[in-house]
């Protein structure tokens, strides 16, 4: 089921961005040969007016075929298997077995309904979309996930300890630390990111949990082994970073008390948080803050990959980059969390497969794009040989690529 799930993520995804190009076609009257949804033999076809829809056996991609873009790609995938075509019994009762290639020519169309007889900025704009459609979709994918998915937001009685040191309600809780120290740092210890996944645990969370008393504990131990002479009490701080990235501390002093036998602290000493007057609650994040946090989180994420292709090509750079093997191993993890988490990747990929489809590269729409803003300065077309070879050489480094990337991810995955 993690499989297919993963295959109807990427067909979406395909989808859509083809989806970008035709409508843009369509929008400026382009003829458009074939809708196909992933590449090679196909599964299924229906014609509809004057557009074929596909879906092909590979999902390694997919694509719109126009008039003008590749005639001769059009017409290699309107060939259908060889038949053997046996004619009837001549008179000299002998039988005739000829094979043939059975295939279906491409219609005539005006010269004004192809890529070449079009405005070379319709032209950019069709190329543009695919990609387009991809980052707006990495949007709208994250906008849904920030107002469906639980936040953790905190309940403060007035004049309380918590009060005091500046925290109030519903400030939104991202993360919380916990230290204890006596003049110096004992130990920190991460207590729970409250943000998003953790939100269940910590809205029932009623003291400090018993990691940080370990830490504690293991601490002692190495300044005192028998720990008769560790001084007592000590300060326990409890940091809490807001959603707004502020940071408010609740210190207060605590008296360690040990289990009988020593080995660990007793869990009747742990701090109540209620008694600081804190508490937490589940909420969702409104659609306007939701907004602005989609935006940034999709601005962080496309710097995140155009600094992985400045070292694409370090050891490092290249040991992050994931294949079908790898995306599938990633996306698994996220399935495991939840929908909304498995939404959450999506949403990453699509704007990584916006932004590498712009990069000027052969075969890609971002080479597509060059091509046109060559063609509009130079004031004429591309010799069409020349762009249908390089256009090839692109697409063999790319699945060139894709294997090495799916080797590494088979052999030495990402960790």
């Amino acid at each position: 089921m993690k499989i297919l799930y993963f295959i109807l993520g990427l067909s979406f995804l395909i989808f859509f961005h083809e989806f970008g190009h035709f409508l843009f076609a369509k929008l400026f009257k382009v003829y458009v040969y074939e809708f196909s949804i992933f590449m090679g033999p196909k599964i299924a076809q229906k014609k509809i007016g004057e557009t074929k829809y596909s879906l092909r056996l590979l999902p390694i991609g997919g694509y719109v075929s126009m008039a003008g873009e590749n005639d001769t790609q059009a017409s290699r995938n309107e060939k259908e298997e060889l038949e053997e075509d046996i004619s009837e019994v001549t008179e000299l009762n002998e039988e005739e077995v000829r094979p043939r290639k059975k295939e279906e020519e491409l219609p005539e169309v005006p010269f004004e309904r192809t890529l070449l007889g079009i405005k070379n900025w319709k032209k950019l704009l069709i190329m543009f979309a695919g990609p387009l459609f991809n980052i707006i979709l990495c949007f709208v994918l994250m906008l849904v996930f920030y107002v469906s998915t639980p936040i953790a937001k905190v309940n403060v009685v007035e004049n309380s300890v918590a009060y005091n040191s500046g925290l109030r309600s519903d400030d939104e809780i991202r993360d919380i630390y916990v230290l204890f120290y006596d003049g110096e740092c004992i130990k920190e210890n991460f207590l729970t990111g409250a943000y998003r996944e953790d939100v269940d645990n910590y809205r029932h969370l009623s003291s400090v949990n018993q990691a940080a008393y370990n830490y504690l504990y293991d601490w002692m131990k190495t300044k005192d082994p028998n720990l008769d002479t560790y001084p007592n009490p000590v300060n326990l701080e409890i940091r809490l970073v807001t959603e707004d990235n502020d940071r408010v501390s609740i210190v207060q002093p605590y008296t360690i008390k040990l289990n009988e036998d020593k080995k660990a602290i007793d869990s009747s000493s742990y701090i109540d948080l209620e008694s600081l007057g804190l508490s937490c609650h589940g909420a969702t994040m409104d659609a306007g803050k939701a907004f602005v946090k989609a935006g940034k989180t999709e601005v962080a994420m496309a710097s995140a990959i155009y600094k992985a292709l400045g070292n694409l090509f370090s050891r490092e750079g290249f040991s992050s980059v994931a294949g079908p093997v790898g995306m599938y191993s990633i996306a698994t993890t996220y399935m495991d969390i939840g929908f909304m988490y498995y939404l959450f990747f999506i949403a990453m990929i699509s704007v990584n497969l916006g932004i590498m489809n712009l990069l000027p590269f052969p075969a890609l729409d971002g080479g597509k794009i060059i091509i046109t803003l060559v063609e509009m300065v130079i004031r004429r077309r591309v010799n069409p040989k020349f762009e249908g070879v390089l256009n090839a050489i692109g697409f063999l480094l790319l699945m060139g690529f894709m294997l090495v990337v799916t080797f590494k991810d088979i052999f030495f995955p990402i960790r």
